[in-house]
């Protein structure tokens, strides 16, 4: 982390592991996560912090929306981390209420004070390549990032950019897409993901 900020000063932010709640984990830490990634955190936002003030750093690795939060980690997820990371997939009807009641958890453990919560991966879990099945990922793209949006969440990023193996949710197509390398449907045609709809979002 401390090589790629100082040698990348456009590396403005990252995420301190990648779903550390779920299955990215192995060895001793898969057995006891609440002593290693805590002190794997520190150690990391300390050293970057040493030569990067500016630097975000999003903590606590989520698959999924955890609730109760994260209370196995102590007091270092909050102290060490500019926002906390969640990876909500395939969520609508219930994104906000679950949303909030990690916002309150996470706050009554800051003094009643607010925790940024990050949406860092997210997207609809599909791997229906009709043009209904592209419509219908579209139109979740639109409402869930608004739904977030409403409560708060600033920081959201759509997984994944461009379509990969058998996942058609990419906001454009794959790099050997028949319609073109990374192409951006037209509407008259069944759409990906289309990043148009995401940028007015």
């Amino acid at each position: 982390f401390v090589h790629l900020v100082q040698e990348y000063p456009w590396v403005k932010r990252f995420e301190c592991w990648n779903e550390y709640i779920g299955g990215f984990v192995s060895g001793p830490a898969l057995q006891n996560r609440s002593v290693y990634y805590p002190q794997m955190l520190r150690a990391a936002a300390t050293a970057v912090r040493r030569v990067r003030t500016d630097v975000l750093i999003g903590g606590g690795a989520a698959e999924d929306i955890p609730i109760p939060s994260f209370d196995w980690m102590g007091p270092d997820l909050i102290t060490y981390s500019n926002g906390i990371v969640i990876h909500p997939y395939s969520y609508a009807e219930d994104i906000v209420s679950k949303v909030t009641a990690l916002q309150r958890d996470l706050a009554a453990r800051n003094g009643n004070r607010p925790v940024p919560v990050w949406a860092t991966e997210w997207s609809m879990q599909t791997t229906d390549k009709t043009a209904d099945g592209r419509r219908q990922v579209a139109n979740y793209a639109a409402r869930v990032a608004i739904l977030m949006h409403s409560v708060g969440i600033d920081r959201m990023h759509w997984f994944m950019m461009n379509d990969f193996q058998n996942w058609p949710r990419g906001m454009v197509r794959s790099e050997k897409d028949s319609q073109g390398r990374f192409a951006v449907t037209p509407v008259r045609l069944p759409p990906s993901v289309a990043a148009s709809v995401f940028a007015s979002v």
